[in-house]
Protein backbone atom coordinates (compact mmCIF):
# COMPACT_ATOMS: atom_id res chain seq x y z
CA UNK A 1 0.00 0.00 0.00
CA UNK A 2 1.43 3.34 -1.06
CA UNK A 3 0.31 5.32 1.97
CA UNK A 4 1.86 2.88 4.43
CA UNK A 5 5.17 2.97 2.53
CA UNK A 6 5.11 6.77 2.42
CA UNK A 7 4.46 6.92 6.16
CA UNK A 8 7.40 4.59 6.75
CA UNK A 9 9.61 6.76 4.54
CA UNK A 10 8.37 9.89 6.30
CA UNK A 11 9.20 8.42 9.70
CA UNK A 12 12.73 7.45 8.65
CA UNK A 13 13.36 10.74 6.84
CA UNK A 14 12.14 12.75 9.83
CA UNK A 15 14.57 10.91 12.11
CA UNK A 16 17.40 11.53 9.64
CA UNK A 17 16.42 15.19 9.44
CA UNK A 18 16.58 15.52 13.22
CA UNK A 19 20.09 14.06 13.22
CA UNK A 20 21.24 16.30 10.36
CA UNK A 21 19.90 19.45 12.09
CA UNK A 22 21.61 18.42 15.34
CA UNK A 23 24.87 17.97 13.45
CA UNK A 24 24.43 21.37 11.82
CA UNK A 25 23.71 23.18 15.08
CA UNK A 26 26.64 21.43 16.80
CA UNK A 27 29.00 22.59 14.06
CA UNK A 28 29.71 19.24 12.41
CA UNK A 29 27.88 20.27 9.21
CA UNK A 30 28.54 23.53 7.38
CA UNK A 31 25.08 24.08 5.88
CA UNK A 32 21.54 23.22 6.97
CA UNK A 33 19.91 20.08 5.52
CA UNK A 34 17.60 22.01 3.17
CA UNK A 35 17.29 19.25 0.57
CA UNK A 36 16.21 16.58 3.04
CA UNK A 37 13.85 19.05 4.71
CA UNK A 38 12.22 19.79 1.34
CA UNK A 39 11.71 16.06 0.76
CA UNK A 40 10.09 15.60 4.17
CA UNK A 41 7.91 18.65 3.63
CA UNK A 42 6.80 17.30 0.25
CA UNK A 43 5.76 14.00 1.86
CA UNK A 44 3.83 15.85 4.57
CA UNK A 45 2.08 18.06 2.03
CA UNK A 46 1.21 15.13 -0.25
CA UNK A 47 -1.30 13.82 2.26
CA UNK A 48 -2.27 17.14 3.85
CA UNK A 49 -5.47 17.51 1.83
CA UNK A 50 -6.15 13.84 1.21
CA UNK A 51 -8.86 12.04 3.14
CA UNK A 52 -7.22 9.09 4.91
CA UNK A 53 -9.97 6.60 5.69
CA UNK A 54 -7.95 4.17 7.81
CA UNK A 55 -7.94 5.50 11.37
CA UNK A 56 -4.56 4.00 12.21
CA UNK A 57 -2.89 5.51 9.17
CA UNK A 58 -4.58 8.87 9.73
CA UNK A 59 -3.44 8.90 13.36
CA UNK A 60 0.12 8.00 12.35
CA UNK A 61 0.17 10.68 9.62
CA UNK A 62 -1.14 13.34 11.99
CA UNK A 63 1.50 12.44 14.58
CA UNK A 64 4.33 12.58 12.04
CA UNK A 65 3.00 15.80 10.58
CA UNK A 66 2.71 17.43 14.00
CA UNK A 67 6.22 16.26 14.92
CA UNK A 68 7.62 17.75 11.71
CA UNK A 69 5.79 21.02 12.29
CA UNK A 70 7.03 21.30 15.88
CA UNK A 71 10.62 20.50 14.96
CA UNK A 72 10.48 22.82 11.95
CA UNK A 73 9.45 25.74 14.15
CA UNK A 74 12.23 24.91 16.61
CA UNK A 75 14.85 24.67 13.86
CA UNK A 76 13.78 27.96 12.31
CA UNK A 77 13.95 29.73 15.70
CA UNK A 78 17.40 28.29 16.40
CA UNK A 79 18.57 29.23 12.90
CA UNK A 80 17.35 32.83 13.32
CA UNK A 81 18.99 33.05 16.73
CA UNK A 82 22.22 31.69 15.31
CA UNK A 83 22.18 34.22 12.45
CA UNK A 84 21.42 37.12 14.80
CA UNK A 85 24.25 36.06 17.12
CA UNK A 86 26.86 36.18 14.34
Amino acid sequence: MALQEDLDRLDVALRQLQVKWDLFFNGAEKKPPSELQAQVEALVRRYGNVEIRNNGERFRYQGLSARFSTFNELWQKRLRAREEWK
